[in-house]
């Protein structure tokens, strides 16, 4: 098998789990997946497919993910620190039963990423840092739940944004709402790429290559 592990029997039972015959569950899919690796095409191991119990599991951490940027937005102003940001998110978390993954993740100190105007991502959190009228900034964090990660970041418009601000934050909304309509089985990660660049690029912007 392209991914190196054994080949169930037609009959046997499917490897994912399900309690279905290999014939009846993953047959096709494997063999599919075979047909693309033996062209060249960059194939994800069988251990990466998510079984039905995983993806519930990694929407109720996204619960919290989001539930935790809802939180954040009720409450960010001008005069408040990335800092206060980051003891925000920390505290809501571990509220939740959740855990933030940024926090000591190879040494990261907080648990959010909270980057703003001119810094593209990554920035981090502290009591200096306070957010000023006409600032945007985005705030990034990772949520771990149940041994599942769920991701996501949001923008903010503090107070009276710049038009040149806002449309930033307008277009790139928009370039990743195309990415994830470029999504599909059987498609590549470079569609989405394609379609967030190509939307980013008629409005006038360019995409950051390095991060």
């Amino acid at each position: 098998m392209y991914d190196g592990q054994p080949v169930p029997g037609r009959n046997d039972l499917c490897w994912c789990g399900s309690g279905k015959k290999y014939k009846k569950c993953h047959m096709r899919r494997d063999q599919r997946l075979e047909e693309l690796a033996s062209r060249g095409e960059e194939v994800l191991p069988r251990r990466l497919f998510k079984t039905a119990a995983d993806i519930a599991g990694i929407k109720r951490s996204a619960e919290v993910n989001i539930g935790v940027l809802d939180y954040v937005g009720k409450r960010i102003v001008a005069g408040v620190s990335t800092e206060q940001i980051d003891q925000w998110i920390h505290d809501y978390t571990i509220e939740h039963d959740a855990v933030p993954a940024d926090l000591n993740y190879e040494g990261y100190p907080k648990s959010v990423c909270t980057s703003i105007n001119d810094v593209v991502c990554h920035g981090i959190p502290s009591p200096d840092i306070v957010l000023a009228d006409g600032d945007i900034v985005n705030v990034d964090c990772s949520t771990i739940k149940g041994g599942y990660f769920s991701d996501s970041s949001r923008m903010f418009c503090i107070g009276d944004v710049s038009t040149e601000r806002r449309r930033l934050v307008d277009v790139t909304k928009k370039s990743v709402e195309a990415g994830l309509a470029a999504v599909r089985p059987w498609g590549h990660l470079g569609d989405v790429a394609h379609a967030v660049q190509t939307q980013a690029e008629q409005a006038g912007f360019s995409v950051v290559r390095d991060f």
